[in-house]
Parts: C-alpha cells; sequence; structure tokens
C-alpha cells in the first residue's frame, strides 16, 4: 500500500492527484462511500451468519470490529495473512479458536466468490444479452474446473463433518 501511493505520488504527483480527486462530483463520491459502506456491512453479516452456523455465536459489535481490524490489516499486509491475524486477535477475546477463524474466513470468502461471480454472470447478461461458454475458447477446461472444484468441496465437506448417525 504505501509503495503504490508512493508510486502515484511519484509518477503523477500528489497535486495532480488532489487536483483529479476535485473534480470527482459530489453524487460520485457519495455512491463510492456508500458501496464501500454496503460491502463493509455486508462482510460483517456474512462474517456473523457463518460464525452463528458453525456454532460460535459472535455480537455485531465484535463482528464488525473483527471484520474492520481484519480489512486494515489485509491492506497493510498480505491480505489474508493479515485479515486473519487481526479477525484471531478479535474474536479470540470473544472466545472463538483460531481455526474457527480460519474456518469462517475461508467459508465467508466462498460465499462472497460466489455472489461476485453470479452478480458478474448477471451483469454480462445485461451487457451481451446472452452468455455462452464456448467449448473450444476455454470452455470445456471451466467446465472441468468447475466440476473438479465441487468435487473437491464436496469432499471436503464429507470429510470434515465426518458420518451423519440416523439414530
Amino acid at each position: 500500500l504505501v509503495g503504490v501511493v508512493a508510486l502515484v505520488g511519484m509518477f503523477y504527483g500528489v497535486s495532480e492527484v488532489v487536483d483529479d480527486v476535485r473534480a470527482l462530483s459530489v453524487a460520485a463520491l457519495s455512491a463510492v462511500l456508500f458501496a464501500l459502506l454496503a460491502n463493509a456491512l455486508a462482510a460483517v453479516l456474512r462474517f456473523k451468519i457463518i460464525a452463528t452456523e458453525i456454532e460460535y455465536p459472535i455480537t455485531v459489535r465484535r463482528a464488525v470490529a473483527a471484520v474492520s481490524a481484519g480489512s486494515l490489516a489485509g491492506a497493510l499486509f498480505f491480505q489474508i495473512a493479515g485479515q486473519l491475524m487481526a479477525r484471531g486477535v478479535i474474536a479470540g477475546r470473544g472466545g472463538m479458536p483460531f481455526a474457527a477463524v480460519v474456518a469462517i474466513t475461508a467459508y465467508e470468502r466462498i460465499t462472497a466468490a460466489i455472489v461476485s461471480a453470479l452478480f458478474a454472470l448477471g451483469g454480462a447478461f445485461f451487457i451481451f444479452g446472452n452468455v455462452y461458454l464456448d467449448r473450444s475458447a476455454g470452455g470445456a477446461d471451466l467446465i472441468k474446473i468447475m466440476v473438479g472444484l465441487v468435487a473437491a468441496t464436496a469432499a471436503g465437506a464429507l470429510m470434515g463433518y465426518g458420518r451423519i448417525d440416523c439414530a
């Protein structure tokens, strides 16, 4: 982050960046800030719901703290490592083990990726009018990768949850 800020400052100058920011309308800046806030609240909600699902209920306040600290640490350090360390510290204060934080973060990222993919698919359909996979242009490989990911996820879930007793 510091390196990017230094490079932008070096190549474009601080005054040019400030002028470009000033050129943005209040409506555009408001839309950006609203989108960032909505994203943060969605991340908090995902974290809270997933924590409750794996039987480590967490308060909204602690979820906000964990997600916020994770986002800041991820921006300052390597994204996933910084996020896990910060979330682990905050959630650990509430009695949640670090392994649960790792599981929640992985589950949350998978959920976010699926939602993002669905929005991307919807956006492509909106822009282009149709969406299809061309097998000769890599579509077949994409299908193989997706089937492999689904199979690996299903196998991991079966191994992780163990046998279900039908008593």
